[in-house]
């Protein structure tokens, strides 16, 4: 038996408003909601650079999904409306930047300092 308790000063019901009668079962929803939001980043991030294997990655988020449908199925009703939307700060075209991006992040022209006690200048945006 689950019971919820939306938290007003958040838009996305947490695994923190859901109170189960076994501890276990609530350290467990927890563990799928952070799951399902790390899969949901990483199958946007990698359809919006073309990956082949973002179909997998989307599968697998879809997957866990599934499973919060089974364990808490009054969070899964509340939040799937609101996951489409979330995960849409990350999306974007290919071959555009977007900061959000952990793939744009990672492939950004980093600021680097040379190996010779920093006697060559630091390139990138930070040296602008």
């Amino acid at each position: 038996m689950t019971t919820t308790t939306p938290n007003p000063t958040r838009s996305i019901i947490t695994a923190s408003d859901v109170y189960f009668a076994a501890p276990r079962e609530t350290r467990q929803l927890a563990r799928l909601l952070q799951m399902r939001e790390q899969l949901a980043r990483y199958s946007t991030e990698r359809e919006s650079h073309g990956l082949d294997d973002s179909d997998l990655a989307f599968a697998a988020m879809i997957s866990v999904e599934d499973e919060i449908a089974d364990v808490a199925p009054v969070v899964h009703a509340a939040l799937f409306p609101l996951w489409v939307n979330h995960a849409m700060g990350v999306a974007h075209a290919p071959g555009v930047f977007n900061p959000r991006c952990g793939i744009c992040m990672a492939t950004v022209d980093r600021p680097t300092a040379s190996r010779d006690n920093d006697t060559e200048p630091l390139t990138g945006p930070a040296a602008e």
